[in-house]
């Protein structure tokens, strides 16, 4: 992965998160997956399931925890599929990326699941977490000891030492951690009723979202999505859409950078790959022009990936396919978390040129698999349930006979350069090798029509 992609990864937020409410304890795997672009979807679930769900039953009341794993579960398909996986952000830091997240699907998300913890299981109203400034924690026993019978003489009753420490948190002289939280309820009377258990769950269950809130506030655009949560809550209207707010940068980008936009638009005309070619040499002249602006932007790191596909093209086209075949795979690692919907269409092109190596490239059509199910552009086809490097695992032979045969369907023999010939037969039609997810409905009769 690339030092910093314009967006953070799912494990980067699901450790945020876990950081967010003190639970993220020694977790090298996270760790490892937080630093990778390309990953088995696999290892998302099993982090979900693992680190989240698992952990947060042990802290926090069951049904609460469910709901809290539910909730960031769904954000991050949504993240994936419908932000990540379809708006381009090269150009675009990951500050400004991080700040639109925040002002439109974050503080969204975040003020729906606040509302269900409200309706479902009795929490303050929404508005209660994100006051204009104030401390959450203090303001949370404050609650509990109004709204929670009992807790007021619990609290009492607690040693002096216990109670010092409530005092600072309320006083917002330090967080609370999550052993601590843990241990002010903890209790071995045997005498204890359901209901005082329950009780004592959900008041844990609040002190973790008032010390996640507080943890928010001391970060950077922390107070920002507190604010723009508050509006969310109230319906205010603050006509921030993603999808333009990274347009609007993006176009500012491109002023400074004038002298290649000429030479982008012909690259884009010129290697269609369905249109006739000639002059092979003033198009790879035009991609090195590319290059070097794109190398010595600071601006456009973060679009390498696009000179990379558009060379691997010129590659396809004049019959290279090994070389293609590498640039191909620069392409894709730059591309991800960075090229939004220009992602699906490299991995279509990588696929068939993978396929039609020498030998075959099975791992790189194992890691272009992961890609098209990570990011909603395809459905799993192996039922491989835990992560797994095996390619029999992730994709199965026909998917490799079919992306394989599809070669000229996706680059048909009329858009290569003249004298470019490739000494196989391949079929100019066939099924499409990159379906939308939510187009595909699998048929059970026949779950491998190819074999």
């Amino acid at each position: 992965m690339p030092a910093e992609t314009p967006y953070p990864n799912p494990f980067e937020i699901i450790r945020y998160v876990l950081r967010c409410l003190d639970l993220k304890q020694s977790n090298k795997r996270l760790d490892d997956q937080a630093g990778k672009s390309i990953y088995d979807p696999r290892e998302l679930t099993h982090e979900l399931e693992h680190s989240v769900h698992s952990i947060l039953e042990k802290y926090m009341d069951p049904v609460a925890a469910h709901k809290v794993s539910t909730s960031l579960s769904t954000f991050i398909d949504h993240y994936l599929h419908s932000i990540v996986g379809k708006t381009a952000a090269d150009g675009v830091s990951r500050a400004d990326v991080l700040d639109l997240l925040i002002r439109s699907s974050i503080s969204e998300h975040l003020a729906g699941f606040v509302t269900e913890l409200n309706q479902e299981l009795g929490a303050p109203h929404p508005s209660f977490w994100f006051p204009p400034e104030g401390n959450t924690v203090g303001a949370t026993f404050a609650w509990l000891e109004e709204y929670q019978p009992g807790l007021a003489a619990y609290l009492n009753s607690l040693s002096k030492e216990k109670r010092d420490r409530i005092s600072s948190w309320r006083n917002d002289k330090e967080l609370p951690s999550a052993q601590s939280i843990q241990l002010l309820f903890s209790t071995s009377d045997p005498s204890e009723t359901c209901e005082t258990t329950r009780n004592r769950n959900f008041a844990k269950t609040l002190l973790f979202m008032a010390r996640a809130i507080d943890f928010i506030k001391r970060h950077d655009q922390g107070e920002r999505l507190i604010d723009e949560t508050r509006l969310s809550i109230w319906n205010a209207e603050n006509g921030i859409h993603f999808d333009c707010g990274i347009e609007k940068i993006q176009a500012q980008s491109r002023l400074t950078v004038r002298n290649m936009v000429q030479h982008v638009g012909k690259l884009q005309r010129v290697l269609m790959r369905g249109a006739e070619k000639s002059d092979s040499e003033d198009h790879q002249e035009t991609i090195k022009q590319v290059r070097q602006i794109v190398q010595y932007s600071s601006s456009l790191q973060s679009a390498q990936y696009w000179i990379d596909w558009y060379d691997a093209r010129w590659h396809v086209f004049s019959g290279e396919l090994a070389e293609a075949n590498r640039l191909y795979k620069e392409s894709f690692e730059k591309a991800s978390f960075v090229a939004g919907d220009n992602l699906k269409h490299i991995i279509k092109e990588a696929l068939v040129v993978a396929a039609n190596q020498s030998k075959a490239d099975i791992v790189f059509l194992k890691q272009l698999k992961w890609a098209l199910i990570n990011f909603g552009y395809d459905i799993p086809s192996a039922s491989a349930p835990k992560p797994s490097n095996k390619v029999l695992d992730t994709i199965e032979s026909w998917e490799i006979e079919q992306w394989e045969n599809a070669f000229f369907q996706i680059f048909p023999k009329e858009g290569l350069y003249p004298g470019t010939d490739f000494d196989f037969k391949r079929d100019s039609i066939g099924p499409p090798i990159v379906t939308d997810s939510k187009n595909i409905k699998p048929d059970y009769r026949c779950p491998h029509p190819l074999n």
